[in-house]
């Protein structure tokens, strides 16, 4: 996920992009993010059931 991150970052700071797909790139990139957030929250709630 996060090698899709940079790839969306990357496409954010090209000067051809339009304002359109930069809107489209920052949704992706939420979504990416909140993805990542519930992993980790996934990760730390299963670490506190087994100890």
């Amino acid at each position: 996920m996060q090698k899709l991150k940079d790839e969306l970052i990357e496409k954010a700071k090209h000067p051809s992009t339009t304002y359109f797909q930069m809107t489209e790139i920052y949704k992706q990139m939420r979504q990416i993010n909140i993805e990542i957030q519930n992993i980790k929250r996934t990760a730390n709630d299963q670490k506190k059931q087994s100890v």
